[in-house]
């Protein structure tokens, strides 16, 4: 449990850290920044080649990105993320199943049970009212990959796991966007 409460502060810090260098490095090249004059210690320092600047935060953006990169994977970041819309799509196919097949006013079946889930759909047992009636299996399809598909969209809305674990690869993609010259901010404005 100590390990896991390090690798999330791990985690924190190098989230932290790539979006801060990323929004740095999306201003600097967004605005046309030019440092030729640092003071360091109290002593004015001149840069003669500005350019420099540029590759020293470029260096740096690759260094914390991948560390971010490696962080989220000891944390299964993504993973994480891709399962709460798995989980998301399999709860809107049981409450599907339960409203089609489960009518309190009808004696047929009392609930819906997932047992099975496969890259086909899912299926479910529907559990009888009767004990001498037999339960029934239905597979779940369409309406799987329906919700599938738009699961990202509630996930992200509804939970962290987009802003822990997504956002700072897509706030770094437009800085890394910037780097290369793109100009991805002006657009974006």
């Amino acid at each position: 449990m100590h390990d896991d409460i390090g690798k999330q502060d791990f985690f924190r810090r190098q989230r932290r850290n790539l979006i801060g260098v990323s929004i740095i490095t999306t201003f600097y090249e967004a605005a046309g920044l030019e440092i030729k004059n640092v003071n360091l210690f109290g002593n004015h320092v001149e840069i003669k080649n500005p350019e420099i600047v540029t590759t020293a935060i470029s260096i740096a953006f690759l260094y914390l990105l991948w560390r971010y990169y490696s962080a989220c994977r000891e944390i299964e970041g993504i993973s994480r993320f891709f399962m709460a819309c798995e989980m998301w799509a399999v709860e809107r196919c049981q409450a599907y199943a339960t409203r089609k097949h489960v009518d309190p006013r009808r004696d047929i079946y009392q609930s819906v049970d997932l047992i099975q889930r496969d890259p086909n759909g899912l299926t479910f047992r529907l559990r009888s009212r009767q004990k001498s009636s037999p339960d029934e299996q239905i597979m779940i399809r369409g309406w799987y990959w329906f919700y599938r598909s738009v699961a990202f969209i509630p996930v992200s809305l509804q939970t962290s796991n987009f802003t822990e674990y997504l956002l700072p690869y897509l706030i770094s993609l437009i800085a890394g966007l910037e780097l290369l010259g793109f100009g991805v901010s002006r657009h974006l404005l």
